[in-house]
């Protein structure tokens, strides 16, 4: 009889639990906390066509604000404008120091981006030991006191005569009024093969960026820098940072293979940046000497350069 109860109350039991399942606890969904979306911190940026336009391609492509100018006239009323406009500005080196040695700007160095791109170009090198006319531009500023210093330690007989730009030396060489003539890249590559279309067999016979470390026992000349101005806050400074950094690795990329700079400057436009088609750079990417270093790495460089300039002294200049 007892084994009847069990078995009847363990059926219960079963039926029961059948009838009323344990509903299972419900956990509610925990959304993750929100998070900031990560953006792009954005960057107004001013700089010069030419060889230093090509260093900042790595933030032309990735969609930084960046405007370039011909001639330096725009560069200098940016510099003291009192009521900034960019973040960032690329000019001459010794345009951005004298301001700053002046009190006239609150943009500092922070980084050289080339290093000089001036060489001479003629038939042959004993031009240079002969009577002739030599064509330069410059005068008074970088490409004049680069080519002073390096004729100190190396004299030449041709005469000089300056031009305002190196479009009317390359016009005078190729017309031939002169006999050698002072030319940046990619001008002088440029140059070299137009003259050759024409019947006129050229090329470079003296690499004035050789010739200043011999003349002066530095490592080179600091051409083209970029200032920042010093009342960055800190998310801009912060992007500054990681802005040059993607510029080093451009440069890296293009130095191992220039044909990606040649493919970038086709999409960007040779126009825009104000050089030659890509395929001219491409040849002489390594004779533009684009190397971006901190200025607190090369103090010696930018003293033997600037005192070119009557700037003695880098305190104010550079960014700290």
């Amino acid at each position: 009889m007892k084994k009847w109860l069990c078995f009847l109350s363990v059926l219960a039991l079963t039926a029961g639990c059948a009838a009323n399942p344990k509903t299972p606890e419900t956990i509610p969904e925990t959304s993750p906390e929100p998070t900031a979306e990560t953006t792009p911190v954005s960057l107004s940026i001013l700089g010069p066509t030419g060889a230093p336009a090509l260093a900042l391609i790595a933030p032309m492509k990735a969609g930084q604000d960046v405007t370039l100018v011909d001639g330096t006239d725009v560069l200098q009323a940016a510099f003291v404008n009192p009521n900034p406009e960019y973040d960032v500005i690329v000019a001459p080196s010794n345009l951005g120091a004298k301001l700053a040695a002046n009190g006239k700007t609150t943009y500092r160095m922070e980084s050289v981006l080339t290093w000089g791109n001036l060489y001479l170009v003629a038939a042959d090198e004993a031009v240079l030991e002969n009577a002739g006319v030599f064509a330069a531009f410059g005068e008074g500023a970088v490409p004049g006191k680069v080519l002073e210093t390096v004729l100190q330690a190396n004299p030449v007989t041709p005469e000089i005569t300056w031009y305002t730009s190196v479009a009317e030396v390359q016009g005078a060489m190729l017309a031939g009024k002169a006999d050698v003539a002072l030319m940046a890249e990619p001008a002088a590559t440029a140059t070299i093969a137009k003259a050759k279309e024409n019947g006129q067999e050229l090329k470079i016979v003296m690499d004035l960026q050789e010739q200043w470390k011999t003349a002066t026992g530095t490592q080179g000349y600091p051409q083209a820098a970029l200032f920042v101005r010093q009342d960055l806050p800190e998310e801009k400074k912060a992007a500054v940072e990681t802005m040059l950094q993607s510029m080093r690795d451009y440069l890296d990329q293009a130095e191992q293979d220039p044909s990606i700079v040649e493919a970038d400057i086709e999409t960007l436009g040779a126009q825009t940046l104000g050089v030659p088609g890509g395929a001219v750079i491409a040849k002489t990417w390594t004779r533009m000497n684009l190397n971006i270093v901190n200025t607190q790495e090369v103090q010696s460089e930018l003293e033997s350069f600037l005192t070119l300039f009557g700037i003695t002294e880098l305190a104010g200049i550079l960014a700290e």
